[in-house]
C-alpha cells in the first residue's frame, strides 16, 4: 500500500512541478506563531507568503496562483474561516517535515476538485476540539469536528473530494460501549449501548444454540448518525430453556457490515440428561424431567449421522423424574453421531457421541 501511495505521490508531484513552471504558486515561508491581530506565521499574515510570477501576497485577497506549497509550518488561527472556494487553487502540497495546524473554530475551504498532496512525515493537526468543519473541498466535508476522530493526519497520502478522514482511518461505523444478555423470568433481554454511529442502517439480531449455526430473529433500526451514547434493547420472549447465544450484525446504509461479539444467557431447562460417551454397541441414556407427563405429550429419539441422515428412531415414554433407557446400536458403524430427543416437534435434548 505504501509503495502504491509513494508511486501516486511521485506522479502527482511530477505533474505539480510541470504545472508550476507555467502556473504560479504560493509558498509558506514561516509560521511558528499565532498571536495577536495579524500574527506572524498565521495564514492571514502578509509576510507568511511569497509567490512566483510576481503575484501579490495572498492573505485575504485574490488567489490567482494554482498551487499552495507548505514548506514550513502554517497556522489557521482561532475563528478563522479561510474560504478559497472561488480561487484558482487546484493543488495544496505539504512538504516533508511541514504541517498545517488548525486552532479552535478554524476552517479551510478549497475549490472543488482540489488535490492535497501530503509527503511522508508531513502533518495536518488540530490544537483543540471545537465544532464545525475543519477541512472542506468544494461542498464535501473531508474532516469534520462534529465527530472528531483524530487530532492528526499524517502523510504520505493524497486527499481529494472523495476522501473522508474519519471514516477512512479511525472511526468504525459503530463505537460499541457494551452488549449484554440478561435473563428476566422466562425471557432474555438484550441491551447494547453505542457511543457514536456513522451511516448506520439497522441491527440484525441473530440467535444460536451452539454458537455455530445462526438464525436471524429480529431487525432493529439504527440511528444513522449519532455522536452521543444511545441505548438499544430487545426482548427474546420465547427462548429455549438452555444456553442461548446471541450476536448482532450491524449493517451500514451502503451495505457494509460488522459483527458484535458473541454473548450468551441461560434459562433453567426442564430437562437434563447423561449418556455414556464414547459408546460401544449399547447406549445408556438417562433423562431427568421436571414436567408432569400428559397424555398429549409425544416423545421421540432420533440419531443422526454427520451427513444429516437419520439412522435410528424410537418413541419414548418419559415421566416426571429420572428415566433410564438402553439402546442396541450394534448395527451402526463407528463414527460421530448426534443424539436428539423431541417433545412433539420441539427439540429438548441434543448431544454428540462417538461410537467405537
Amino acid at each position: 500500500m505504501k509503495k502504491f501511495i509513494t508511486a501516486v505521490l511521485g506522479i502527482l508531484l511530477y505533474t505539480g512541478v510541470m504545472h508550476a513552471q507555467s502556473n504560479s504558486a504560493y509558498t509558506i515561508r514561516s509560521g511558528d506563531r499565532c498571536n495577536g491581530q495579524n500574527p506572524d506565521g498565521a495564514w492571514l499574515t502578509n509576510n507568511t507568503w511569497h509567490t512566483s510570477g510576481g503575484l501579490s501576497t495572498p492573505p485575504e485577497g485574490h488567489w490567482q496562483g494554482n498551487k499552495i506549497i507548505i514548506k514550513d509550518n502554517i497556522i489557521i488561527c482561532n475563528n478563522d474561516d479561510i474560504d478559497l472556494s472561488n480561487s484558482n487553487v487546484d493543488t495544496l502540497i505539504i512538504r516533508s517535515g511541514s504541517s498545517l495546524n488548525y486552532r479552535a473554530n478554524s476552517t479551510l475551504i478549497l475549490p472543488a476538485n482540489t488535490v492535497i498532496i501530503m509527503e511522508e512525515n508531513s502533518f495536518i493537526t488540530v490544537s483543540n476540539q471545537s465544532q464545525g468543519t475543519l477541512l472542506q473541498i468544494g461542498n464535501d466535508s473531508i474532516w469534520g469536528k462534529e465527530i472528531l476522530c483524530t487530532i492528526e493526519i499524517d502523510g504520505p497520502r493524497v486527499i481529494t473530494n472523495d476522501t473522508r478522514i474519519c471514516e477512512e482511518n479511525i472511526l468504525l461505523p459503530v463505537e460499541l460501549l457494551s452488549f449484554n444478555a440478561d435473563t428476566i423470568g422466562s425471557t432474555i433481554m438484550l441491551t447494547w449501548v453505542t457511543l457514536s454511529e456513522i451511516n448506520t442502517d439497522y441491527y440484525e439480531i441473530q440467535h444460536s444454540l451452539d454458537a455455530v449455526n445462526w438464525n436471524k430473529i429480529e431487525v432493529v433500526d439504527a440511528s444513522e448518525f449519532s455522536s452521543q451514547a444511545k441505548l438499544y434493547s430487545w426482548t427474546h420472549n420465547n427462548p429455549v430453556k438452555a444456553v442461548n447465544y446471541y450476536r448482532i450484525r450491524q449493517v451500514d446504509q451502503d451495505g457494509e457490515f460488522m459483527y458484535f461479539p458473541i454473548i450468551s444467557a441461560s434459562l433453567k431447562s426442564n430437562w437434563s440428561h447423561t449418556i455414556n460417551n464414547p459408546i460401544n454397541d449399547q447406549m445408556h441414556l438417562s433423562i431427568h424431567s421436571n414436567i408432569k407427563k400428559e397424555s398429549a405429550n409425544l416423545y421421540s429419539l432420533k440419531i443422526v449421522n454427520l451427513n444429516g441422515t437419520s439412522v435410528y428412531k424410537e418413541n419414548l415414554s418419559i415421566n416426571e423424574g429420572t428415566n433410564n433407557f438402553q439402546f442396541n446400536l450394534s448395527h451402526l458403524k463407528g463414527g460421530i453421531y448426534f443424539i436428539k430427543v423431541f417433545s412433539g416437534t420441539n427439540q429438548i435434548i441434543s448431544d454428540k457421541v462417538i461410537k467405537w
